[in-house]
């Protein structure tokens, strides 16, 4: 017998704002999901960071961004809206961490869905 392994998962509605979670293998943690007012629910990874259900997210784990790159001929003027980034040649900006990502997506006034 094959055992599947369950999470929880919080999300939030985008229609009426309700909150709710769901328990589900962890295969299907990117599944969307439909609130009971019939609005599209996305996954609210904050809520489950809160109650401690994501295990190891805030360690370190760099990566080169695309989504925060930029064409290598702007990295200096980039360096005033990101102080003390790290861009390579492509122009991709080094993300450390979850936390670092959070910072840099707020200085270019993106934010997380």
């Amino acid at each position: 017998m094959r055992r599947v392994k369950l999470a929880i998962y919080c999300y939030s509605c985008s229609k009426c704002g309700e909150n709710f979670e769901v328990t589900a293998p962890m295969s299907e943690s990117s599944k969307p999901r439909k609130c009971e007012c019939g609005g599209e629910a996305i996954r609210d990874i904050r809520a489950e960071q809160s109650q401690g259900n994501i295990d190891g997210l805030m360690v370190d784990n760099p990566r080169w961004s695309w989504a925060l790159g930029i064409n290598p001929n702007q990295i200096k003027d980039a360096m005033k809206t990101h102080p003390g980034a790290v861009f390579n040649e492509r122009g991709q900006m080094l993300i450390k961490n979850r936390n670092d990502k959070l910072r840099r997506m707020k200085e270019a006034k993106m934010e997380e869905n």
